[in-house]
């Protein structure tokens, strides 16, 4: 593993942040992927960014897969062999 870093790109809405992937694991051991900004926390399903995710409480953002706190022990940025996983590898730029 290397020290790159993945990212989908600038943020659409804030324009500051950079969108990043999130995983999370729920109590059941599932595995589930979002995207977010890492400035405003602005949240999409997938790495298109095409369907926004209305965050319930801006204060505690949650996955919109599963529910999981995205800043909660149960999350953390996604590594290469998340996005594998999850088949977003070719969709997203890897930086140094």
């Amino acid at each position: 593993m290397n020290d790159r870093c993945p990212i989908v790109g600038s943020c659409p809405i804030c324009e500051q942040g950079r969108c990043r992937v999130r995983v999370c694991t729920t109590d059941d051991h599932a595995t589930y992927g979002c995207v977010v900004c890492d400035e405003c926390e602005a949240t999409w399903f997938d790495p298109t960014l095409g369907e926004r995710f209305q965050q319930p409480s801006p204060e505690l953002p949650v996955c919109p897969k599963c529910n999981v706190q995205l800043w909660g022990q149960n999350s953390r940025w996604a590594d290469e062999v998340d996005l594998c996983l999850l088949g977003w590898y070719s969709k997203l730029i890897f930086e140094n």
